[in-house]
């Protein structure tokens, strides 16, 4: 399963950062497709309580424009797959992660 946190402004872009969202969306593949299967929503929950639930829900991969070194190691200890860089739209995150997951093939 695939997360990618989102703005609070509009969840149609990714949030500038992992550390101070409150919601993230998550992606199934389907029959080789993405599509969307629910969002979480936590309020006052750090970084680490976050990364929990989202290991809890059965994320893989944690698609963001950035986090900190800590949430990102703490990510890695619970298995999950990080790639930060990615800012903008949610679409074209998806289309970027479309890209890295055919190379993974």
């Amino acid at each position: 399963m695939l997360a990618i946190p989102v703005s609070e402004i509009s969840h149609e872009k990714v949030a500038p950062v992992f550390d101070g969202c409150t919601t993230v969306l998550l992606f199934r593949k389907e029959d080789g497709e993405i599509k969307k299967s629910s969002e979480i929503f936590l309020l006052n929950a750090s970084p680490f309580d976050y990364l929990r639930v989202l290991h809890e829900e059965g994320v893989t991969t944690l698609l963001c424009a950035a986090l900190s070194p800590e949430a990102m190691s703490y990510g890695q200890s619970l298995g999950m797959r990080i790639i930060q860089g990615v800012p903008g739209e949610v679409p074209k995150a998806l289309k970027i992660y479309r890209t890295w997951w055919a190379g993974q093939e």
